[in-house]
């Protein structure tokens, strides 16, 4: 089962929500308020079904099919990489880079998730994408001595510094999600000791280091 990033670096504002009606009857993905030449980047693994400029309003897009029930698309690109249909793509390789092609009143990504990568009607909430189930097997110790962070984190503002982003993982670690490079968060003091690994509460619980290399730091 795949799982799925936000399909850019950073943070931008989202202008319309699935299912909102402020440009449609239904809107059908979600958009995010990305300036023009933004890289967008493959949410997931996948295959290119479709790469270049559609006809009934998502101008130049890019569809990805992931599996066989899940495929996503992005809309109104200024420009798509030179990829054609039937090529691999790996998460976080980019596809384009935002504009405002198409049935489009300013530069932003139109993100869309579909059950099908050919059925427009398949479309449904890309919140919705599923998450990696994870081992869950862990026996958490919370501020306990000897579980001090080894890092010079400190609680407060932290930032993901791993190129290719990190998995942020749910309170029981039965689920993950991709957290990109760059995004911001905070830091509540709470540890968890997990397979050799420091994990940090930041909401959810993301490790202060793989061994390697380091993926949190403090946002000073």
């Amino acid at each position: 089962m795949n799982t799925y990033r936000q399909p850019f670096i950073g943070e931008y504002r989202i202008t319309q929500y699935y299912g909102e009606t402020l440009t449609s009857p239904f809107h059908t993905g979600i958009d995010y308020a990305c300036p023009l030449g933004t890289p967008i980047l493959a949410s997931g693994d996948g295959v290119i079904r479709f790469n270049g400029m559609d006809t009934t309003g998502y101008g130049n897009c890019v569809i990805i099919e992931h599996d066989m029930s899940h495929a996503t698309l992005y809309a109104h690109l200024n420009t798509t990489a030179f990829y054609t249909p039937g090529t691999k793509v790996k998460q976080g390789d980019v596809i384009g880079w935002s504009g405002t092609t198409g049935y489009s009143t300013g530069p932003h990504l139109h993100f869309e998730a579909r059950k099908q990568w050919n059925d427009y009607r398949s479309h449904f909430n890309p919140l919705d994408l599923p998450l990696m189930s994870v081992d869950d097997s862990i026996n958490p110790v919370i501020n306990q001595p000897g579980n001090e962070l080894t890092s010079d984190l400190t609680p407060g503002p932290v930032i993901v510094i791993a190129p290719d982003g990190v998995f942020a993982h749910n309170g029981d670690f039965t689920a993950k999600r991709a957290i990109p490079f760059g995004t911001k968060l905070t830091f509540t003091g709470n540890t968890i000791e997990k397979d050799g690994l420091t994990f940090c509460e930041c909401a959810v619980w993301i490790a202060a280091n793989d061994g390697s290399t380091q993926i949190l730091r403090s946002d000073s």
